[in-house]
């Protein structure tokens, strides 16, 4: 029964670190935490980082039956983690769990958001470990501390990556923990995921001083670009128009991500 919960709610369930028994992070107690750790590669806080770019969670054609009642399919069709064949896609990955839910109507959301983890298109880090004997750890008092403390569910987050990662911080949720210790020794290793589709749920209004962003309907690019275009401006035939920094000039400057590149309004 415990099982078939965490299955329909998509929370983990996991034996916490500090007592002997069950605990559960629910699926909304996971939207875009802050990280419980933050170690920068740079200083070699980590003894290794080694992602694994595999298919082992790709899955981009999944269909959710209600136990006793009826099931919605969808497939992503587009991108590098869509169901055409390759080079265009990575070929048809499928999934058809069976889930005890309260309304035929349930299995919508649960499809498109088991097809929204199942196709993020980033590596996983399936091991991270962290030696606390290590200088560069034991020289951050901070970092001990909350590496010590560290569960599921919670987020980490490492700065710096190496030269041949993409530049931006490599953020996960862990999903388990290993412990090693002896006389001179104590290595924490963590599981991970990646949390990506976790910290891009939206929340609406203003929630600790987090804002997301709306795009106006039936906003374009106005005219072509490449990948050395400098300028980009806005045409909004219909909706409202974005903002500005005569009209808030507060909001500014702020980040986009374009075809894989940040740029800065």
């Amino acid at each position: 029964l415990l099982n078939e919960c965490e299955q329909a709610a998509l929370g983990i369930m996991y034996e916490p670190r500090d007592f002997a028994g069950i605990a559960y992070v629910p699926r909304a107690e996971l939207y875009r935490i802050p990280a419980t750790v933050t170690a920068n590669y740079a200083l070699n806080q980590m003894q290794s980082l080694e992602p694994v770019d595999d298919d082992q969670a790709t899955r981009n054609d999944i269909t959710v039956t209600r136990k006793g009642g009826s099931g919605t399919r969808v497939t992503k069709t587009s991108g590098a983690l869509s169901t055409a064949q390759p080079p265009l896609g990575a070929g048809t990955y499928d999934d058809s769990p069976n889930v005890s839910l309260e309304l035929d109507t349930d299995t919508q959301g649960q499809a498109t958001w088991r097809l929204a983890l199942g196709t993020v298109d980033e590596s996983r880090y399936p091991s991270i470990p962290f030696d606390l004997t290590s200088p560069s750890i034991v020289a951050s008092p901070t970092l001990t501390a909350s590496l010590a403390l560290i569960d599921v569910g919670q987020r980490l987050d490492v700065t710096n990556p190496p030269a041949w990662q993409p530049p931006e911080k490599i953020s996960q949720i862990v999903q388990g923990t290993t412990e090693y210790l002896n006389n001179y020794e104590r290595v924490i290793t963590l599981n991970c995921a990646p949390s990506a589709v976790l910290d891009q749920v939206g929340i609406l209004g203003d929630v600790t001083g987090q804002v997301s962003r709306y795009s106006s309907d039936g906003s374009t690019l106005n005219g072509s670009h490449n990948s050395t275009t400098t300028s980009l401006s806005v045409t909004t035939p219909s909706g409202p128009l974005w903002i500005t920094t005569a009209l808030v000039p507060a909001d500014f400057p702020f980040d986009l991500l374009i075809s894989g590149e940040r740029v800065t309004v």
